[in-house]
């Protein structure tokens, strides 16, 4: 982010599809929770981008289909 801190969104454990969001001030050495249920489904494989006026913006990923909306 522009402010140097790190966005880590959503995954898999191996058993649940994630849509939580965490935050990390100093290069990933600790993380804070920002969201423990996004507004998307849970998910993997997606891809995100960064906005110049600090949005994100979240597309597609596979949560046992392949998903192809936009967040």
């Amino acid at each position: 982010m522009s402010n140097g801190s790190i966005i880590l969104m959503g995954g898999y454990d191996g058993g649940i599809y994630k849509n939580d969001v965490w935050q990390s001030t100093d290069n990933g050495e600790t993380w804070t929770l920002v969201n423990a249920s996004a507004g998307w489904s849970g998910r993997y494989a997606h891809s995100s981008v960064t906005m110049l006026d600090g949005r994100i913006v979240l597309m597609g990923g596979y949560d046992s289909t392949r998903k192809n909306d936009v967040w």
